[in-house]
C-alpha cells in the first residue's frame, strides 16, 4: 500500500516532569486529505510499520475541517498501570477499524494529538505518523 505520511508527533526524550499527570505535548495538524477508501495507519515510521510508544497515555482527536461536528477519538494507555515494568509499545494501529475513524473518509481533517504523563519522573515518545493509505 502507498502511503502519503503526515508527522504529527515529534518524538520526545528525557521531558522531566513537575507534576504527575501533567500534559508534556500538545500538536495540532492541519489539511490532512483523507480518501474516500482511505485506511489510517498511526506508526512511529513513515511507511507505515513502526511500533508506536508513549509514557505514558496519548489522546488523538481528527476532526473534519469543514464541519468539527464530525470527529473521531482514540486513546491508548501504555503504562503497563505504572507497575514499573516499562512502557508497552503497540504494533502499528488501523485506526479505520473504528468507526468514527471511518465517518473521515472523504474529508479534510485536522489531527491534534496529545499526551500526558500518569506515573510521573521522566516521559518519552516515539515519532508518530498519520499513514494514509489509499
Amino acid at each position: 500500500m502507498n502511503f502519503t505520511n503526515y508527522h504529527i508527533a515529534a518524538n520526545q526524550s528525557g521531558v522531566a516532569i513537575k507534576v504527575k499527570g501533567e500534559k508534556f505535548y500538545v500538536a495540532t495538524r492541519y489539511f490532512i486529505e483523507i480518501g474516500e477508501n482511505a485506511t489510517l495507519i498511526l506508526s512511529s515510521q513513515p511507511n507505515g510499520k513502526g511500533t508506536v510508544f508513549v509514557d505514558d497515555t496519548l489522546k488523538l482527536v481528527g476532526t473534519d475541517q469543514n464541519d468539527s461536528s464530525v470527529s473521531a477519538t482514540y486513546k491508548h494507555d501504555y503504562s503497563n498501570g505504572c507497575d514499573g515494568t516499562g512502557i508497552k509499545h503497540t504494533a502499528p494501529i488501523d485506526l479505520t477499524q473504528f468507526d468514527d475513524f471511518k465517518s473521515l473518509r472523504g474529508k479534510t481533517i485536522s489531527c491534534e494529538v496529545q499526551m500526558h504523563d500518569k506515573c510521573g519522573g521522566v516521559v518519552s515518545s516515539s515519532d508518530i505518523y498519520l499513514c494514509v493509505g489509499e
